[in-house]
């Protein structure tokens, strides 16, 4: 174990200066804090992880850190005194740190990370299980053939059919009547959806396989998942420096960041035998019938319900290593402005701090998929983009 003390101090000097009703000084002098704390590691050296990692073990080992960062700005601020009824005039100045940096708690809970990281660790998994997409491609077989002789075995029936879109457009006696208009539309909306869920797919189907085609030789494959998850909450506040006049309002937002990393090598077997060449193996068949149900992969926009699913069909398989990391973060960012208030008719300035606190630990985990609990989450930009255009093209 090693720990290495730190401390955090600043100075604050507040100055009034009085013209009226008589010349007159006062500054204050401030220390702020102190912050003491102490960033601690605890692990353990492995000093063969090298050739380790060249044959396929696992090379990692526990590892627990605290760490804690502050900084602030020196921060002026400037406020004019300014009030003749009482015949009182002047301004006050303050320099260096307006307050002492608060710190967050981390907390222990990783949110919806870790299940957004086996949600993507199983992914992976499914990856290196299924080359090319094996029960999509066969259930689909008929429309994944059509594709490939309609659309790359005759590229002048793409340019055609690209080609008779424009022309539509272009026309202009078509454009100018509301059905024309529409048609147009539904034609550009069809091209869109074409692009989106027929190209597209298909060109990631192909480097998948090249991929695959690349790696057939190897035994083991690495797997890995990572999944981020933050909360965020902003208050407000106000107060004063050195003296009453010297009003400011403070802006604070805490925000919590919890990341989780699942990495780990998966050889490549079905009952202990290797996995075919080009084949599917039984765990894929669940998740593909899923795929294969209307409009699953909208639900998936919105949750990781097809994550789950997956997770659960290879919750058999066995790793050779798996271990995760986890980091939970809290930080602090405060801002204060001088704002004007009773007697002072202008204010300039301000000052801010930022404090984090991380908290970092790896463990070796059982050689065992997960399953994540199911979550929410909001849809993509593009994601939606796609909703808009496939009800639009139901309509």
């Amino acid at each position: 174990m090693s720990t290495k003390p730190q401390r955090w101090t600043a100075n604050r000097s507040v100055t009034q200066t009085l013209t009226k009703p008589s010349p007159a000084s006062q500054t204050i002098v401030s220390t702020m804090g102190p912050l003491q704390w102490v960033d601690s590691m605890v692990g353990v050296q492995n000093p063969r992880w090298k050739s380790q990692i060249r044959g396929g073990l696992d090379a990692s080992t526990e590892y627990r850190a605290t760490k804690r960062i502050v900084s602030a700005t020196s921060g002026p601020g400037y406020w004019n005194l300014s009030d003749p009824k009482n015949n009182l005039d002047g301004n006050i100045q303050v320099s260096g740190s307006w307050a002492t940096p608060e710190w967050g708690s981390p907390g222990s809970d990783q949110g919806n990370a870790s299940n957004i990281a086996i949600s993507n660790l199983a992914k992976s998994v499914q990856s290196a299980y299924s080359t090319f997409q094996g029960l999509v491609a066969a259930a689909e077989a008929g429309k994944t053939g059509n594709m490939i002789v309609d659309r790359l075995g005759s590229l002048q029936g793409v340019i055609r059919t690209f080609n008779s879109k424009a022309r539509l457009i272009k026309k202009a006696r078509d454009l100018r009547t509301a059905k024309g208009r529409k048609k147009a539309l539904k034609d550009l909306n069809g091209l869109y959806l074409e692009f989106t869920y027929g190209w597209t797919p298909l060109a990631s189907d192909i480097q998948s396989l090249i991929a695959e085609m690349n790696k057939l030789e190897t035994k083991t494959v690495g797997v890995s998942g990572v999944g981020k998850y933050e909360t965020s909450t902003t208050s407000m506040s106000s107060g004063s420096v050195g003296f009453q006049a010297a009003r400011y309002k403070s802006s604070k937002v805490s925000r919590k960041s919890y990341s989780v990393r699942y990495k780990g090598s998966l050889i490549l077997s079905v009952a202990g035998k290797p996995v075919p060449k080009f084949g599917s193996e039984l765990p894929a068949f669940v998740p593909t019938l899923y795929e294969l149900l209307p409009w699953s992969f909208v639900v998936d926009y919105f949750s990781n319900v097809g994550s789950a699913v997956t997770a659960m069909s290879y919750s058999g398989v066995r790793f050779q290593y798996l271990f995760y990391n986890t980091k939970n973060s809290a930080i602090i960012e405060e801002t204060y402005t001088a704002i004007p208030g009773s007697q002072v008719t202008a204010a300039y300035g301000g000052w801010s701090y930022t404090t984090t606190v991380e908290e970092t630990k790896r463990f070796t985990t059982p050689p065992i998929l997960p399953t994540p609990g199911l979550y929410l989450k909001p849809p993509s930009t593009k994601q939606w983009v796609n909703i808009a255009s496939l009800v639009y093209s139901l309509l």
